[in-house]
Order: C-alpha cells, then structure tokens, then sequence
C-alpha cells in the first residue's frame, strides 16, 4: 500500500517535471534579441573626415617657446574616403554587455580607400576602421541594445559604455579616463541600416601634449 503511494508520488513529480520543461524550455531557448543586420558584405558608404589637434612642443632653440605641430592625423584632414562593408560578425541568440562589446562592436568590419580608389597609410587606416566598425550595428531591436549600456554616465570619470536611442539615429560611445587624459569615441548610428552617419574620436593627453579629434561625416 506504502509502496503504491510512493509509486503514484513519484510519478506526478515526473509528470510535473516534464510539463514545468515543457512550459519553460521554448523560453529558454527563445533568442534574447531579434537583432539582424542591416548592411551587406560589398556595401559602399562615402565619409568626409576632417581632423583638428595638434602636438605641443617646445622650441629647441627657445625653452620658454611652444611650438603647436600637427596631430598625427592631420594629412587626413578634409579627405573623402569609401567604406566597403568586408564582414559582418554572426550573431549569437543571447548577448550582454561584455559579449556584445567583444563579439559586434569591437570586430572590424570594414575596408577603406580614398575615393579615387588608392590606399590608405596603413597606421591611419586601422584607427578609421576601427571607429567606423565600432558604430555599424545590427538593427531590428533598438530597445534591446539601448538596455545594454546606460545612457549617460555616472560621474566626472566614468569609464566604459554609452548608447541611447534617439527618435532618428541611435547613439553609442565609449570613455576611457586614464591619469594621463582622456579617450573618447562617438557615434550616430542610422536606424534603418544600421551604419554610422557621423562618428567622432577624441583623444586628450596633456601630459604629453597632445590632442586629435577624428570627425567621420556620411555623404
């Protein structure tokens, strides 16, 4: 008699068990996102990029002179490039922040010419390729992505990620505050296809002197 009760307890638990999986499983499993990708590989975007900064110095032949050299960037200032869209990351079914950041926004994703088609000096090329992909985004869920970062910061020195989604664009940034200054990227990111439709790079260190701000504008 004992043994039957045993029996019929153990086998509404089962019973229970599988319909709590059955239940509970298709939402497990559902993607955390219904991200897509906007652009495809070979497509083409024109920029402008201008360039501001310089490089402080002092004057060799006069201690008490300072001398304001170009930033670095400067010889691509007011040039028209064309991004080619080269490669999209998969995206995975669930992300966080750390995945997202690792696996999307930090991949490069694109190859840039001048637009007469010649090549760009490699050193300058990989920081436009690098800003540029930062901000071309998978779109189909803004809501999502705005969750995954605050929208503004927290304090004077916040480190880290910023988005937010705006009426026309959607905007993502990263700040870095370091004892020698400040790094910062910013961008505008199209709606519809996902594509940066201005982007800037900034980068402030008085200790060594030194300030460029990148500015990348859609054509």
């Amino acid at each position: 008699m004992k043994s039957g009760r045993v029996r019929g307890v153990i086998g509404f638990v089962v019973i229970a068990g599988i319909i709590v999986v059955m239940v509970i499983l298709p939402s497990v499993l559902k993607p955390s996102h219904s991200l897509r990708w906007g652009v495809e590989v070979g497509d083409q975007f024109t920029y402008r990029v201008l360039v501001d900064g310089y490089l402080r110095v002092e004057d060799p032949e006069n201690d008490s002179n300072i001398i304001y050299q170009p930033a670095f960037f400067a010889p691509m200032n007011n040039t028209v490039i064309i991004a080619t869209v080269a490669r999209l990351p998969p995206l995975a079914a669930w992300f966080d922040d750390s995945s997202f950041v690792s696996e999307v926004i930090n991949q490069i994703k694109v190859n840039c010419t001048f637009e007469n088609g010649t090549s760009i000096q490699e050193e300058f090329h990989n920081e436009i390729a690098a800003i540029m992909s930062h901000c071309i985004l998978p779109v189909g869920d803004w809501p999502f992505l705005d969750l995954l970062f605050l929208d503004s910061p927290t304090d004077a020195f916040f480190t880290g990620y910023l988005s937010k989604a705006h009426m026309n664009c959607f905007s993502i940034s990263h700040r870095t505050w370091a004892i020698d200054g400040l790094f910062l990227w910013t961008g505008n990111v199209s709606l519809t296809v996902g594509m940066l439709m201005i982007a800037e790079d900034m980068a402030d260190t008085p200790s060594t002197g030194y300030y460029h701000l990148i500015r990348l504008i859609l054509l």
